[in-house]
């Protein structure tokens, strides 16, 4: 149809141009007489298309699609923990009320001394360094779990219990160290000897074992310490008071 259309455009032209062309042969000055117009032609053919003209503006964007319904993946692996904050401002609250009183415990062994005695020196000594000082003198000793034979640098422990002992020496120079050592020193209390011709004590509480040995010995590791003896007035220049109390 659009081909017969075509045809038919191209042959009015065609005769349109044919009769001018016999007017102009004719010799006739005179311009034809114009007769009424001819019916509308036909339509032409559509053009080719034109070049693809420029993007428009990006439309406004549309609105979220609903959510998916895939599986929600496992949950990821706990991250570190944070530093600790700082201390809040807050005011302290009151003290809680007193918790009810626990049950009584049970009944501890008796009180007081079981056995002891004292042993003691009057003589003016030199006791070389890590050396034992001897005792010649004794107030007698009651119960059979300490024993001691005078004159002696050792006392022997005859059942393994709780012992309170008090050691002191008078030394002429001062500023020495004394030792009540266990068992020829595995294990040592330590008195430091003050100023010289005074009495320097200390206290301790032991656990013994039967048959551990107490002796009273010059803890300096590079001299002799000589104790205060009669021409100084000491009376007692050293002694030891052990007690067994539990």
């Amino acid at each position: 149809m659009k081909k017969n259309f075509c045809f038919i455009f191209v042959l009015v032209i065609f005769l349109s141009v044919v009769k001018v062309e016999l007017y102009a042969k004719s010799g006739s000055c005179m311009a034809p007489e114009q007769g009424p117009p001819g019916p509308r032609g036909l339509c032409g053919c559509t053009g080719a298309a034109g070049p693809i003209g420029p993007t428009g503006p990006t439309g406004p964007t549309g609105p979220t699609g609903p959510t998916g319904a895939g599986v929600t993946g496992p949950t990821g692996p706990t991250g570190p923990t944070g530093p600790t904050g700082p201390t809040g401002a807050g005011v302290t609250g009151p003290t809680g009320p007193t918790g009810a009183t626990g049950a009584i415990g049970p009944q501890g062994p008796a009180g007081g001394i079981i056995s002891g005695g004292r042993v003691f020196t009057c003589l003016e000594q030199t006791i070389p360094a890590c050396e034992a000082i001897s005792f010649e003198n004794t107030t007698g000793f009651f119960g059979t779990d300490i024993s001691f034979t005078a004159p002696s640098t050792t006392i022997t422990i005859n059942t393994t219990g709780k012992y309170f002992i008090d050691f002191g020496v008078v030394t002429q120079a001062g500023n020495e160290v004394v030792a009540l050592a266990v068992n020829a020193g595995s294990s040592c209390v330590n008195l430091n000897v003050g100023a010289g011709n005074v009495t320097s004590t200390l206290s301790a509480i032991l656990d013994l074992n039967s048959g551990d040995v107490l002796t009273l010995i010059n803890n300096c590791d590079d001299k002799s310490l000589t104790l205060a003896g009669v021409p100084l007035k000491a009376t007692v220049t050293a002694f030891i008071v052990i007690m067994r109390v539990e």
